[in-house]
């Protein structure tokens, strides 16, 4: 069960550092389409925040319950 959620947390930065990089590169923000739990929006905006090369980069989350919808976006 541990294994599984080490290899859910390692995904969850590589798919955010693929995000991360489109963004700084089309400089447009992005908007996940698929629902995360609480859990994995806390690991997916602690992979960004820990991360000095997407310093001018943050993540936000808007809308309640199973419509919470995650965006990686420049800061304001």
């Amino acid at each position: 069960l541990n294994e599984y959620h080490e290899q859910r947390e390692d995904r969850l930065c590589e798919i955010t550092e693929s995000v991360a990089d489109r963004v700084l590169e089309s400089g447009e923000s992005y908007t996940f389409n698929s629902h995360f739990p609480a859990h994995e929006r806390y690991i997916i905006h602690s992979c960004l925040a820990n991360n000095e090369k997407y310093d001018e980069l943050e993540s936000v989350s808007d809308g309640t319950g199973k419509q919470r919808k995650l965006t990686i976006q420049f800061k304001a």
